[in-house]
């Protein structure tokens, strides 16, 4: 399958993701982490409305992401930003219903991960980073 083709599958849902991404290497708040990998969303499904919407973890702002006290994602802190935005439609009136059906959920992903896999989505310039893991 071509890079263009899977794109172009995943793109309705995947849009705010994408979008997100883009944003945050043209603004330079990407994170490079200890182990050197860079941050530009980290993307976490949370369900509403019998979908499941992929919204961004990281704060391009902060350079943070919410996490627990054992260290993993806050879901909580992602469902209390995004859920207000998703009742009063100002989500959809960006990127329409990027709500991914329950039953087609991990196949969208795993689309994804091929089209960032081999496309020039990981190609992100030195200059882009404004934050570091310490």
């Amino acid at each position: 399958m071509k890079v263009d083709n899977i794109y172009q599958a995943t793109e309705p849902y995947m849009k705010f993701i994408d979008e997100y991404h883009r944003e945050t290497i043209n603004k330079k708040k990407v994170k490079k982490n200890k182990d050197g990998s860079l941050t530009t969303v980290y993307s976490v499904g949370i369900p509403y409305n019998n979908k499941i919407y992929e919204v961004p973890a990281y704060d391009n702002e902060t350079g943070t992401i919410p996490l627990n006290k054992d260290g993993k994602v806050n879901e909580d802190e992602i469902r209390k930003k995004y859920i207000p935005l998703l009742e009063n439609g100002s989500l959809f009136e960006k990127y329409g219903d990027f709500g991914i059906p329950k039953e087609n959920y991990e196949t969208i992903l795993n689309l994804y991960q091929l089209y960032k896999q081999n496309s020039n989505y990981g190609k992100i310039p030195e200059d882009s980073i404004g934050f570091y893991d310490d």
